[in-house]
Parts: structure tokens; C-alpha cells; sequence
């Protein structure tokens, strides 16, 4: 309920301390899924840039690797740069290497962890079978 409040009095003005707003949330609870819906919200209200938003996702994925919510921001953000809104755009092989290597790090870590390993198979759907 108090998020969608929020949808209703945001302005282009209040973006930065919404934004603000949800860093703090995450700083409490990185994986609130209602913050993260309201965060893409915000952004696409303020048309933020995408590189800051996967700054983000890095600085959140590296604390926790096991955050299926920055993980899934990230595979959105990275579909969006390649000019394509659905979950079939392609990625440019050389994102997809770089993403697959700085996944190696997770997934032998915790290889029972799934929020990577479903980052990793969207990955590989990225690009045309071989």
C-alpha cells in the first residue's frame, strides 16, 4: 500500500531522494522485492542511466551474491542496452564473457546457490546456438 502511495506522489523532482529512499531500503534488506519494483519505477520515471543502475547491481551482487533480485535487475538492464525489452533480446559476446567469468566467483562458492546459476542460463540464451 505504501509503495504504490509513492508511485502516486512522485515527481520528476523527488526521483534523486526516492532513489536515496531505496538505497537505504537495501541497505537493510537488499532482496525487498517490493523496493525493488518500486526502484524500477523511479527510474524509468527519471529516465536514470543504465550504468549507474548496474553499478548498483554490481555493488549489491558482490555484498551478496545470492540476490536473485539484483541479479534479474541485471539481466533487465543489460536486455534494455542491447535495445530490446523482452527476455529474448541478444547480448554482445563480449558482455556475455565478461558477465560469465565474473559469475565463476558465485557459483563455485556456493554452486547450490540458484539465483547465479539462473543468471548464468539467461546468459547463455543470450546468444544463437552454436
Amino acid at each position: 500500500k505504501q509503495w504504490y502511495q509513492r508511485r502516486v506522489a512522485i515527481t520528476p523532482g523527488t526521483v534523486a531522494a526516492e532513489l536515496e529512499l531505496c538505497a537505504a531500503f537495501f541497505r537493510l534488506d537488499d532482496r525487498n522485492f517490493h523496493c525493488w519494483d518500486y526502484r524500477r519505477f523511479v527510474v524509468g520515471v527519471g529516465q536514470v542511466a543504465g550504468q549507474g543502475e548496474l553499478d548498483l547491481t554490481t555493488f549489491l551482487i558482490e555484498k551478496n551474491f545470492s540476490n536473485y533480485s539484483a541479479w534479474h535487475y541485471r539481466s533487465t538492464l543489460l536486455a534494455a542496452a542491447g535495445g530490446c525489452h523482452d527476455n529474448r533480446s541478444r547480448v554482445p559476446v563480449d558482455v556475455v564473457r565478461r558477465e560469465l567469468e565474473w559469475t565463476e566467483n558465485a557459483y563455485f562458492t556456493d554452486p547450490t546457490d540458484q539465483s547465479v546459476w539462473l543468471y548464468h542460463q539467461w546468459l547463455l540464451g543470450r546468444q544463437p546456438p552454436l
